[in-house]
């Protein structure tokens, strides 16, 4: 494009774009264009230095060490010139489109320019400009002056944004609807918002069952005997994958909103359906939303804890589904009579305990494993279906497919006492060296590791459980000495979840929330029913920020 036809441009973007300033009456505007076809998500972040600068400092030195502000952080992730950065204003919110390409995820990032007088000496005019402009989609296209081969595209609209776009060919499309509608719709209340379109959510829908099924097919074909059909295991979860992703086509809006202060990392996802009787709606009405307090009962040297709330309708409706279907699917290792014991146990199980469940997970030398807790419906119910649990790991079939994947083999079930629980019992699974051909098995030899084993105990109020390394002491860790309400940091987070949710967790790494400060809080994440809707919520405080972005960027 000649030089003398982008000066109109340049000038009319100077005008509408004067160090921050509202546009004038006369700047220079664009009709806001339709949402592509392949729109996915759109999204606004509303004050971008300023969210950028407290995300920066509470991440630590990980954060610290990139540019200081939310423009200089986008370039240098999408491996763009640094010196880019300044034209950017910081106090304008950037705007986002994501969609649907023909290589993968496609995305536009449009940024308000502060100084067009600098972009129009700086970038395309005069003997040092490091750009060329070309015309196209009614946008200005940046290239290279030395014609090398950028990875992303660079365009100036005429109202004055930057466009950072995955390609040239999306300019004309998630360009043109990230820099000329988003700017015209309200802005979020939150510092980051992130919608997804709702055809997006209907084809998302369509395409998780067959997603999910095979990420348990793939996960079953690695811990599961060969005589197994992973295939057939992952469709035993077929109608509740495919119920979940139903879901998804019923939404009027999902959105994530997110937020930074000057001790944790903040986001909310909310799940809107449409109106009327729905499967969405349906599923929401169907919850149990519950308080979660039940996590601070965990152990304290806990890593991560989980919390689940249902109702006896759907526990049962699960079980008897599910049940007999994985009785079929692992008959190879469960034997003619298997099946029906696997299904009797589930659905045991199930009558057995009441609304809500935890389970926590120990990692220390001796000791490792789960720690399994709730409340008691049917304490005969429960008994039951630990004890059939028991048996149905100790029957040759299935003991002898385990222990060629782990030298296993599990022993009987043995009358135990354990401080602060009471009478429970235990089955041990102590290691054996595989056998030399032809001689018996050698004496079980760990000089490093506790055996494996499942512990339990029920009474009148609850069934504990303790599985992995040394199981009587996982469940003495039922009724810890000191437990996560100790941590005045955990309990605030676990506190700030709400009344209202059906599952909840809480990642406590070594070392992590020891203090008292707001900054120490947890990873905690749950998710529930609010006001009709499905909403998510994640916290992580500052120094566990600080320490997953470490990890992640370190070498």
């Amino acid at each position: 494009m000649p030089r003398i036809a982008l000066l109109p441009l340049l000038a009319a973007l100077a005008i509408s774009c004067r160090r921050d300033a509202a546009p004038a009456p006369h700047a220079v505007s664009e009709a806001p264009v339709a949402a592509p076809a392949t729109l996915v998500a759109e999204g606004t972040l509303r004050d971008p230095d300023a969210f950028w600068g407290r995300l920066r400092q509470g991440g630590g030195a990980a954060t610290m060490r990139m540019p200081e502000t939310a423009a200089g952080a986008v370039f240098a992730w999408a491996g763009i010139d640094p010196a880019l950065a300044p034209l950017i204003s910081g106090k304008l919110p950037f705007h986002v489109a994501i969609g649907d390409g023909a290589g993968g995820i496609a995305f536009a990032i449009a940024m308000k320019l502060s100084n067009l007088e600098t972009v129009r000496s700086a970038l395309v005019e005069g003997d040092t400009a490091r750009y060329r402009g070309e015309e196209i989609d009614g946008m200005i296209h940046l290239l290279p002056r030395d014609d090398a081969t950028p990875s992303l595209a660079l365009a100036v609209s005429w109202s004055g944004y930057l466009v950072i776009a995955s390609s040239a060919s999306e300019l004309a499309g998630l360009g043109a609807y990230a820099a000329r509608t988003l700017p015209a719709k309200p802005l979020p209340a939150s510092s980051f918002q992130l919608r997804m379109e709702p055809a997006a959510l209907e084809r998302a829908g369509e395409k998780a069952p067959d997603f999910a099924a095979g990420a348990i097919a793939a996960w079953a074909r690695g811990v599961l005997p060969p005589e197994v059909d992973a295939a057939a295991v992952a469709a035993c979860f077929a109608p509740g994958i495919r119920d979940a992703a139903a879901m998804a086509s019923d939404l009027r809006e999902a959105r994530v909103d997110a937020d930074v202060d000057d001790a944790s990392f903040d986001a909310v996802v909310t799940l809107e359906p449409k109106p009327g009787d729905n499967g969405a709606r349906r599923h929401l009405n169907a919850m149990r939303p519950a308080d979660p307090s039940p996590l601070l009962d965990a152990p304290r040297e806990a890593i991560a804890a989980l919390f689940w709330s249902d109702t006896a309708d759907l526990r049962a409706d699960g079980a008897s589904t599910l049940g007999p279907c994985l009785g079929r699917a692992l008959a190879p290792i469960l034997g003619s009579h298997g099946g029906p014991k696997m299904a009797n146990l589930l659905a045991a199980w199930a009558r057995g305990r009441g609304d809500w469940e935890t389970a926590a997970f120990i990692d220390r030398p001796s000791v490792a494993g789960l720690v399994v807790r709730a409340p008691v419906a049917d304490g005969a119910a429960a008994s039951a279906s630990l004890r059939g649990a028991a048996d149905l790991v100790s029957q040759p079939s299935f003991a002898d497919s385990i222990r060629r994947l782990l030298p296993l083999r599990a022993g009987g079930v043995e009358p135990i006492d354990v401080p602060r629980v009471g009478k429970g019992s235990v089955v041990m699974f102590p290691t054996h060296p595989p056998p030399s051909r032809g001689t018996a098995d050698p004496p079980a030899a760990s000089p490093n590791l506790a055996p494996p084993g499942l512990a339990w105990a029920v009474d009148a109020k609850e069934v504990d459980i303790g599985l992995g390394q040394a199981p009587s002491e996982l469940l003495a860790l039922t009724r810890p000495a000191a437990s996560l309400r100790t941590a005045a940091s955990i309990e605030r987070a676990v506190r700030a979840l709400g009344p209202d949710v059906t599952f909840a967790a809480i990642v406590v790494p070594p070392g992590c929330c020891t203090s008292a400060a707001a900054a120490a809080a947890p990873l905690t994440l749950g998710w529930g029913r609010h006001d009709g809707q499905g909403a998510a919520k994640l916290t992580i405080g500052d120094a566990l920020l600080a320490r997953i972005l470490a990890q992640v960027t370190g070498p």
